[in-house]
């Protein structure tokens, strides 16, 4: 069960880069080759892209996207591919 929700929230945030069109596809294909499956990685790369908050609803501030990717254990990738 972990391994399914792991693999959704990746899937998740790989659409997130993918559907960004401002982001060139030559940088998108890099960073999905490079990070696979890294939450932490493809996180990164999203918070640093992209601004979040313009598609969230969240208030202003909000930290709660932030604050559950850096609690996600650094082996977290070794549910399935480890």
């Amino acid at each position: 069960m972990c391994y399914i929700f792991r693999n959704a929230v990746e899937l998740g945030l790989k659409r997130l880069i993918v559907e960004v069109s401002s982001i060139p596809r030559a940088k998108i294909f890099k960073v999905l080759k490079n990070k696979k499956h890294s939450l932490e990685g493809l996180w990164k790369f999203i918070d640093s892209e992209i601004e979040i908050q313009k598609y969230s609803n969240a208030p202003e501030g909000d930290t709660t996207l932030s604050d559950t990717i850096q609690r996600l254990p650094s082996k977290a990738g070794r549910l399935k591919y480890g």
